[in-house]
C-alpha cells in the first residue's frame, strides 16, 4: 500500500498504479477475512470485563442471565497464581462466566448441602481475566472475612483444612 502511494505521488495518472493500489486493498481485505476464519470469531456472549479490576455482576449493562444448566464447582485447597491461572485454562473461549465464591472451613466435613459462607458478590469471569487480580480478591475476601467475624486467623492457615469453593456457570445474553 505504502508503494502503490508512493508510486502514484510520481505519476496519479497512470493506469496501472491504480490496479496495483486496487488489488494492495484486495489483498488486505483477504487477509483481514483469512485471519477472522483461523481465530474463529464466533456469536458467543463475551461481557465486556476489565483486566485491572475485578467486575461484579452488577457492573453489565447489558442483560445477561446465568445458564444453571451448565453450572460448575471448582474446589481450591490452595490459593496460588498457578491454580487459578490453571482453572482459567479449563474456560471456554470467548464465553463469560458468572462466579460465586465460597468458603468452606472444613472440606473433610464438607457435602453440597453444608452452609457455607458467601465471600462476595457474584463477580464476571472469562478465560482472559488475571489470575494475580483474582487470586489476591479471594485472597482479600478471606482476609476481610476472618475480620468481619471475629474468627481465629488460623483457619485460613495453610495447614487447616478449609477451601475455597467457586460455583460458575456460563453467562447467556438476552
Amino acid at each position: 500500500m505504502i508503494l502503490s502511494n508512493s508510486l502514484l505521488g510520481l505519476n496519479p495518472y497512470a493506469k496501472w498504479l491504480h490496479i496495483i493500489k486496487i488489488m494492495s486493498i484486495i489483498l488486505i481485505i483477504f487477509i483481514f477475512y483469512n485471519n477472522s476464519r483461523d481465530i474463529s470469531i464466533s456469536s458467543g456472549f463475551m461481557a465486556p470485563l476489565s483486566i485491572s479490576r475485578i467486575s461484579y455482576i452488577n457492573d453489565l449493562d447489558i442483560p445477561a442471565f446465568p445458564n444453571f444448566e451448565s453450572e460448575k464447582i471448582e474446589i481450591f485447597r490452595e490459593f496460588t497464581i498457578k491454580k487459578t491461572a490453571d482453572f482459567l485454562n479449563k474456560l471456554e473461549d470467548n464465553e463469560s462466566y458468572i462466579a460465586d465464591i465460597s468458603f468452606i472451613p472444613s472440606f473433610p466435613l464438607w457435602d453440597l448441602d453444608a452452609p457455607q459462607m458467601s465471600l462476595s458478590n457474584p463477580i464476571l469471569i472469562n478465560r482472559n481475566s488475571s489470575a494475580t487480580n483474582i487470586n489476591k480478591f479471594i485472597l482479600e475476601r478471606l482476609d476481610y472475612m476472618v475480620d468481619y467475624y471475629y474468627l481465629d486467623d488460623t483457619i485460613i492457615q495453610k495447614e487447616s483444612d478449609c477451601a475455597v469453593s467457586l460455583s460458575y456457570c456460563k453467562l447467556k445474553s438476552i
